[in-house]
């Protein structure tokens, strides 16, 4: 049935590749591409079709189901794929082969795990272009420049003063308190990227008029109670009854222990959130925009072709003990740690105790590189372990020296507690704090894009490392 839904172009595509290109026919590349081209075009569809809802977008529930279907057809791909072993029939070592090979791997598991990106693009401009840049910010100056008269939450917005006599707080609504507004503002300022046309803050307490005629208010709220509804929010009351209420509060003291305005406070809240959710859309603030996002499915692909490429190379009896020593060695290490350091910092421990562990995996390796006459079942264990965990050996490298050691001068002394701000020593303590903690963002970024080029430098050492094994006797 499956033959019958193939395209016949493939069909002939998959006849050539197994007589002239065997091993692009063995990683079914064709057959992925095809697929997940495929399944881009049904995200990109979803989020192009699917109703826009900008109260609660659904990045997430179909960033999880495309994913879901990616994992299905990724084990489907892997059991393929493993079927055929190359490694195992014929001890292929060449570096070239090894290479292609994982070139191979990562990108059906991209076009699979990767599924979700369309989807989350498509819907994320379609939620921007919901308003134009202009309409937008006339919006946001609109419910900026009402909402100090709303007086949803005065003694946070207002400025606020104590009577002593009675030890009691109220609020003037005759001052804004200028620490608040941006605050108070329906969208934030410091977020890297600013619509052309915002107030400032300054701009909008200047603006602020105590004084402002009722039909100029009951004007402003009326145009703010129109433009809300097109967001669809609803307020429970109307313009007038919003002017009068801020027109008797302006005249005397709106003490704070007297203020109920929790349903206000959340229709503004629920309105402000439209607002941002709209903006960072323009601004392309979902995840899927950010780098943490990108090095952590960078991260996540290179594991995962690791993992397939040796479950093609060694026994799998073999591979689910090394899985499970790599789940449970931290666990064990972390609770000896908490029984054997009562005080103390248990981080030197447990760190400690997994770089002993690594290191003796990569002796082990080593040591496999000589001449062994036998298999060793637990040597071949050990260098699992380290193929596995050599991504990772960068970062967890620098971790280990900046937790335990003062390479980065991360202990650097503080003066602020015994010296002014503005003294030479506080002065000196700030400036090589900053220094060494933008040589430390430096070193990261060097491992973080450094760990990917070397763990695929040293893939044909352990590649033929793996199948040297296979070729050893065993002992019965």
């Amino acid at each position: 049935m499956l033959k019958q839904l193939t395209p016949a172009f493939l069909r002939r595509l998959d006849q050539y590749l197994l007589e002239n290109y065997p091993l692009l026919w063995v990683s079914r590349i064709h057959h992925n591409l095809w697929t997940g081209l495929l399944l881009w075009l049904f995200s990109a569809a979803c989020g192009a079709l699917l109703p826009v809802n900008i109260d609660h977008p659904p990045y997430g529930l179909w960033y999880f189901l495309f994913t879901l279907i990616g994992l299905v057809l990724t084990c489907i791909w892997v059991y393929r794929f493993c079927s055929f072993n190359r490694e195992k029939s014929y001890g292929q070592t060449r570096s070239f082969d090894e290479y292609l090979n994982f070139v191979l791997v990562i990108v059906s598991l991209g076009m699979f795990l990767l599924a979700p990106l369309p989807f989350e693009y498509v819907y994320n401009n379609r939620v921007a272009d919901t308003m134009s840049d202009e309409k937008l910010v006339s919006d946001i100056n609109l419910f900026n420049l009402t909402s100090p008269y709303f007086a949803f939450d005065p003694c946070s917005e207002f400025k606020v003063y104590r009577e002593r006599e009675v030890n009691r707080t109220y609020a003037d609504l005759r001052y804004l308190d200028e620490k608040e507004v941006g605050y108070y503002s329906f969208y934030y300022h410091d977020h890297g990227h600013q619509l052309n046309g915002i107030l400032s803050d300054s701009a909008l307490i200047s603006k602020y008029d105590p004084n402002i005629r009722p039909d100029s208010l009951t004007s402003l709220f009326q145009r703010c109670l129109n433009r809300a509804s097109a967001y669809g929010l609803v307020y429970p009351s109307g313009a007038s009854d919003y002017a009068r209420q801020y027109i008797d509060m302006r005249g005397k003291k709106v003490y704070c222990d007297e203020v109920t305005g929790s349903a206000r406070v959340w229709q503004r809240s629920e309105l402000k959130d439209l607002m941002n959710t709209i903006c960072h859309a323009k601004f392309k603030k979902l995840f899927i925009f950010k780098a943490d996002y990108w090095y952590f499915m960078l991260y996540l692909l290179l594991t995962l072709s690791a993992l397939v490429l040796l479950f093609k190379m060694v026994p799998w009896r073999q591979l689910i003990i090394t899985a499970v020593i790599c789940i449970f060695f931290p666990i064990v290490l972390f609770i000896l740690g908490q029984l054997v350091i009562s005080h103390g910092n248990n981080f030197v421990f447990f760190s400690t105790g997994i770089f002993l562990f690594l290191a003796y995996s990569l002796f082990s390796v080593f040591r496999s590189m000589g001449n062994n006459t036998h298999f060793r079942a637990y040597g071949n264990i050990m260098n699992q372990v380290c193929y596995i965990s050599f991504l990772y050996w960068p970062l967890l490298l620098l971790a280990f020296l900046y937790e335990n050691t003062d390479l980065f001068h991360n202990q650097l002394p503080h003066y602020y507690e015994d010296e002014t701000r503005d003294s030479y020593q506080g002065f000196l303590s700030s400036f090589m704090t900053d220094y060494w903690r933008h040589e430390y963002r430096q070193w990261r970024l060097l491992a973080v894009n450094g760990a990917p080029l070397l763990f695929i430098a040293v893939l044909p050492l352990f590649k033929t490392l793996f199948v040297k094994q296979l070729s050893l006797p065993r002992k019965s």
